[in-house]
C-alpha cells in the first residue's frame, strides 16, 4: 500500500473543515494532507488566506505544498475547476510559465482580475502583480485605468492626496517593472 492510498476521515475532520476560520493553520493543512474529501476546500481557503497575507506567505504555503507531496495535484484541482481568481493567482504567484497557455494574453488576464469578487486590496495587487510580464501599451494603460476606479470608488471617503500617492507608487513600480522587463528582452535579442 502506497501513502497516497491512506485516507482518513472522520467528524472532527468535517467539523473543522466547516468553520475553517475558527481553526489553526496548521491544524486545518495537516487535515488537508490526511482528508482527501475536504482538500481542496481547505487548501483553496488556506490559499485565499495566505494572500490576504503576505507574499513571504505565499511562497511558505507553495513550499509545505510541494514538501507534502500536495502541489501538483493542488495546481491541477485549480486548473481543472472554475475558480478563475485562484487560476489568476496560480500564474502570478506560483506558475508564471502557465500564463500563455491559460490566456491569450495579459489583457485577458487583468480583465479576470478584475472581474474577482474579492477583496479590493488583492485585487489591486495582482493588478499590479501584471506588471511581471512584459505588457503593450493598452494592457498598461487598461491597468492603470481600473486600478484608479477600483481605489477611488472603495475608498471615496479617504483623502484624495493620500489616494493618488497610492497610485503614484505604483505606477512608478509598473512602469519601473516594464521598463526593465523591455531592456532584459532587447538585450536578449541583441545577443
Amino acid at each position: 500500500m502506497k501513502k497516497v492510498e491512506i485516507c482518513f476521515h472522520n467528524d472532527y475532520f468535517d467539523k473543522v473543515c466547516d468553520n475553517l476560520e475558527k481553526f489553526d493553520n496548521n491544524l486545518i493543512f495537516e487535515i488537508a494532507y490526511m482528508s482527501i474529501w475536504h482538500r481542496k476546500k481547505i487548501l483553496d481557503y488556506l490559499f485565499r488566506e495566505v494572500l490576504h497575507s503576505s507574499y513571504e506567505d505565499v511562497i511558505m504555503f507553495k513550499a509545505e505544498l510541494v514538501d507534502s507531496g500536495l502541489y501538483n495535484d493542488y495546481k491541477k484541482s485549480i486548473l481543472n475547476g472554475n475558480d478563475n481568481f485562484l487560476k489568476t493567482c496560480l500564474v502570478l504567484y506560483f506558475e508564471k510559465d502557465l500564463k500563455n497557455e491559460i490566456y491569450k494574453d495579459n489583457m485577458t488576464l487583468v480583465k479576470e482580475i478584475v472581474k474577482c469578487d474579492e477583496d479590493v486590496i488583492l485585487i489591486l495587487s495582482n493588478l499590479l502583480n501584471v506588471s511581471q510580464f512584459i505588457c503593450d501599451d493598452d494592457t498598461i494603460k487598461y491597468i492603470k485605468n481600473k486600478m484608479s476606479k477600483i481605489l477611488y470608488e472603495n475608498y471615496e471617503d479617504e483623502d484624495k492626496e493620500y489616494l493618488n500617492q497610492i497610485l503614484d507608487n505604483n505606477f512608478n513600480i509598473i512602469d519601473n517593472n516594464q521598463k526593465a522587463l523591455k531592456e532584459e528582452y532587447s538585450f536578449k535579442l541583441n545577443r
